[in-house]
């Protein structure tokens, strides 16, 4: 929380600020699923001065582990990578869920429209850097969910 009021009104911050605030609300997370959430971060040091909006990445991975991990009685893997390409950032959060229209193993299945965190970070998006930037979300196949961020590479 202090975290998060510090960065208030910040339009940007350091790729590795938000990584780091992202790993602590992982550490929450890993406590509540103990040994069911695995997480991946494949965040290039090179990168880690690249500017990105404040919690641009929580919102989607709080989704994958709502909608993709905690359904699963085994409980799954989480992804979150960056990269340059061109003149863009990329960053995507993926998990390995039951992706939509397919049933978790409790029965489930996730919705298919997009929430409020989705349609709030579009938004955010958009009014930051207008069609530079988009959120792109797909199933993936042959189960699993990704979101993918993209925005002007600066520093």
């Amino acid at each position: 929380l202090r975290r998060s009021l510090d960065q208030m009104g910040a339009p940007e911050v350091q790729l590795v600020d938000e990584i780091d605030f992202l790993k602590h609300y992982l550490a929450i997370e890993q406590a509540r699923f103990e040994d069911r959430l695995q997480v991946e971060l494949d965040v290039p040091a090179a990168l880690h001065d690249a500017l990105v909006p404040p919690l641009v990445l929580q919102p989607l991975v709080e989704n994958a582990i709502k909608h993709g991990i905690a359904p699963q009685a085994e409980g799954g893997v989480l992804c979150v990578e960056a990269w340059a390409e061109e003149e863009s950032l990329l960053l995507r959060v993926t998990d390995d869920g039951p992706g939509l229209g397919s049933t978790a193993s409790n029965g489930t299945r996730p919705a298919l429209t997009a929430g409020i965190g989705l349609t709030t970070t579009r938004e955010r998006l958009h009014t930051l850097y207008a069609d530079a930037a988009s959120l792109e979300t797909r199933a993936l196949v042959p189960q699993g969910f990704e979101a993918l961020v993209r925005l002007p590479l600066r520093t």
